[in-house]
């Protein structure tokens, strides 16, 4: 594969979990910055990319995919413990009575999808993702029914806390998530807001150069520094403020000041991103790092399906 493909120009960052088709007890969790191209890639559609591991088992169907990650490091650190959870700090007791353990060598055991799509379930609802406006996208109809018992099944165990987590459940299908999420859409509304944004709608302050974390408002393009919309911003799903906003860490929702457009906390993290990838932008004098890295480097874990077991 060549370089580029782990660098997200629209802000998106995946984690996802694949069934083999040809060997249905065969699965690989992965992470990656386009579904739609890294699914092609599994199958051996491009030329190049697609892991190793995954060659000898096709083809390949996506059964979900885990984003709203602000960040590449936050996508793999949530990968390297989904595939990890008995060597985690952040799992290994939240967790512990969701699948394998260790071998005798302290090595993680695989996971049949049943244990699979329990971990990924617990996982948001553990901090710091609890708190993070992630959402499961299911790819496969075929395990929504399975997913939503578990959700169910995880908050009526472990109670009120488990309630208050941010993610959220979604069925698109791998072209509309490209479309909506992955082509671009977030940077052309950056690059527009640049041209015609130079001080933050909330503060009045001038952005300067080389800061980064600007959001753009993806309905009226009217920039913010994060820190103010984020501040002043805190609403519901319908745009009425919270009572307890001032408390939470993290927004689910943000209403521009400009004009009253309510979006996920997710989306505006997206433009965040492409300033973080982009800093010319800004007028930063830092380069872009050229020292990319291939996601099969990234992420490279087959684990063990049971489908009919989990379904």
């Amino acid at each position: 594969m060549s370089s580029h493909e782990a660098v997200s120009e629209s802000g998106f960052y995946g984690c996802y979990l694949l069934q083999s088709e040809a060997s249905p007890s065969v699965g690989y969790i992965g992470f990656t910055v386009n579904p739609r191209r890294r699914i092609r890639q599994h199958n051996g559609e491009l030329n190049n990319g697609g892991a190793h591991r995954t060659k000898r088992h096709r083809p390949w169907k996506m059964l979900l995919v885990c984003y709203g990650f602000s960040s590449q490091v936050q996508a793999l650190q949530f990968e390297w413990t989904w595939q990890h959870p008995r060597l985690s700090r952040l799992t290994r007791e939240g967790l512990a009575d969701i699948g394998k353990g260790l071998t005798k060598r302290g090595r993680q055991r695989t996971n049949n999808v049943h244990d699979s799509l329990a971990l990924v379930i617990g996982m948001l609802h553990l901090p710091p993702w609890s708190r993070m406006p992630l959402v499961l996208n299911i790819l496969e109809p075929s395990i929504a029914g399975v997913v939503e018992n578990k959700v169910t099944e995880f908050r009526n165990a472990r109670g009120e806390i488990a309630y208050s987590s941010c993610f959220r459940i979604e069925h698109s299908p791998i072209e509309v998530l490209h479309r909506t999420h992955v082509a671009g859409v977030a940077e052309s509304v950056v690059e527009e807001a640049d041209t015609s944004n130079n001080a933050c709608c909330v503060c009045a302050q001038q952005f300067l150069s080389g800061i980064t974390k600007r959001a753009v408002c993806l309905s009226c393009h009217n920039s913010a520094h994060v820190t103010c919309i984020a501040s002043v911003g805190c609403c519901d799903s319908g745009g009425a403020p919270i009572a307890d906003a001032q408390d939470r860490l993290l927004p689910d929702f943000v209403k521009c000041p400009i004009c009253d457009d309510v979006s996920k906390w997710g989306d505006l993290l997206r433009t965040v991103g492409i300033y973080q990838k982009k800093p010319e932008l800004l007028g930063s004098s830092d380069e872009e790092d050229e020292n990319e890295v291939d996601e099969n480097e990234l992420s490279d874990s087959l684990i063990d399906i049971s489908i009919d077991d989990a379904l």
